[in-house]
């Protein structure tokens, strides 16, 4: 056995079913299926029996108490006997062919630790709202963690065990963006990549993780982007990552914090310039990326600071 699907369900009973199917009618068919249900109050632990009585890949875990995302993943980890692992959250879906083409580009690829795919956004009735190309490229990767935004789906990945286990797995301070700290861990070490095909669909709806806990998400998103970058490019303090983050997201109203967020942010893109060996067409790419949201974080302060500047901008230009 190859490879090990692991998935922690949590009162998933709504959409279960289809993420349990979209698995186990994959082409590739040797694989164990670990799925840990962490304490759920609703019907999610007896559809996975359902499924298990039917299914002897379906390996069910009982958490006794509600321990989270990042602890559950931990236990899967620690039982799971394949060579790769491959994820999967409760309410989203596998492409048939996901494990057989992650796994055929893994065995082909060594140098990769871990890989992920292009992903199609869907809502809570499966109909397709968005589709997601995130870049292959492991330092276009690493650029937009910082200056983009993270370009891996965590229910896309599929990765070798060995190389996580080194890293010690996923950071059990971590309640959420587990998967980013993950990445920026892994990317001291190793590659990784995404394979240009839709592979995985992921599911928004009212009670997904990110939308109930999106502060809270959001800080322990910023408390990975603080470790990889002091630790890889550059060193700043926790209050200019605060106020950069904050002019990125357009929540600066004073004309000296933009400036300040401006020469940080500029530092920072000089800092990775400076380390990571880049050809033509990547600066050229990242060099978009980073003038477009340093135009937003310019418009952010105008919006703030000067009250119906858009309509006045849309109506001095016509549109």
């Amino acid at each position: 056995m190859k490879i090990s699907v692991i998935m922690s369900a949590h009162n998933a009973e709504k959409y279960l079913r289809e993420a349990l199917e979209s698995m186990l009618n994959q082409t590739l068919a040797d694989f164990e299926f670990i799925i840990i249900d962490d304490a759920s109050t609703d019907e999610t632990q007896k559809i996975i029996k359902e499924y298990a009585a039917k299914d002897t890949r379906i390996k069910l875990i009982s958490n006794p108490i509600n321990l989270g995302l990042t602890k559950s993943l931990n236990i899967g980890l620690n039982q799971a006997q394949g060579e790769y692992i491959a994820r999967l959250d409760a309410d989203d879906l596998s492409e048939p062919e996901r494990l057989q083409k992650q796994y055929d580009f893994m065995e082909a690829q060594p140098e990769y630790a871990l890989v992920g795919s292009w992903v199609k956004i869907i809502d809570q009735d499966g109909q397709e709202l968005a589709e997601k190309k995130p870049p292959p490229d492991t330092k276009l990767i690493k650029f937009s963690f910082i200056f983009g935004k993270p370009c891996l789906w965590h229910s896309s990945i599929f990765f070798r065990r060995d190389k996580i286990a080194q890293i010690g797995n996923y950071n059990e301070e971590y309640k959420y963006s587990q998967d980013l700290n993950l990445y920026v861990r892994l990317l001291k070490k190793g590659k990784i990549t995404n394979v240009p095909e839709f592979l995985t669909k992921h599911r928004l709806h009212a009670d997904s993780i990110g939308r109930k806990n999106s502060e809270a998400q959001h800080n322990f998103y910023l408390k990975s982007i603080f470790e990889f970058v002091n630790s890889n490019y550059d060193q700043i303090s926790w209050e200019d990552l605060e106020i950069r983050d904050r002019a990125r997201n357009q929540k600066i109203k004073s004309l000296k914090g933009l400036i300040r967020a401006l020469k940080i942010d500029k530092h920072i893109y000089r800092s990775f310039l400076a380390k990571e060996k880049l050809d033509s067409e990547l600066k050229k790419q990242m060099s978009h990326i980073y003038q477009w949201k340093r135009g937003l974080m310019i418009k952010g302060y105008l919006k703030n600071r000067v009250p119906g500047f858009y309509k006045r901008l849309k109506r001095y230009s016509g549109k």
